[in-house]
């Protein structure tokens, strides 16, 4: 797992459900969060492998079309870009984007991260305690944040940073 040292920018990390070229807002947020964001970017439940997510990041950055992996590490990663995604997670459909992000001009490229978001719904149990039950299909909620944000190798991850 990748780690990030105390930099004068920031000693925080970012995990980011939602950084996608697909959204307008987003773009907007980048733009600005780029003059504040730490040297370091956490990704969760990605859908930045799928072939449309990277032919817009080629399509709005004019990345050369004829290289190998068209699409690189963001350049505002100064230290590390890991990337947290489950297997079964439907939006993270590629959770291996070390082999689609090429480094940034600073060596930093993605590094993959499986881990398991078995997130389950909370409901009042029959007893009315607070249970864990599953979703109406019977299914984990598989991106869900909260699951996530709850693997050990995230809690890792900002432990280090509080």
């Amino acid at each position: 797992m990748a780690t990030c040292e105390s930099s004068s920018r920031a000693s925080r990390n970012f995990p980011t459900h939602r950084l996608s070229p697909c959204h307008r807002e987003d773009q907007k947020k980048v733009k600005i969060l780029s003059q504040i964001l730490p040297p370091c970017l956490s990704t969760i439940g990605s859908p930045l492998g799928l072939p449309h997510v990277k032919g817009k990041i080629i399509e709005e950055r004019g990345y050369d079309k004829k290289a190998p992996k068209r699409v690189r590490t963001p350049s505002i990663v100064s230290q590390s870009w890991t990337n947290f995604a489950d297997r079964l997670d439907p939006v993270a459909l590629d959770s291996h984007l070390s082999d689609d992000y090429s480094e940034n001009g600073k060596g930093i490229r993605v590094q993959d991260d499986l881990v398991l978001n078995d997130y389950r719904k909370p409901t009042k149990g029959k007893s009315g305690t607070m249970e864990m039950e599953r979703d109406p299909e019977g299914k984990n909620n598989h991106h869900k944040s909260y699951g996530y944000l709850r693997a050990p190798e995230l809690s890792e991850l900002v432990k280090g940073f509080i």
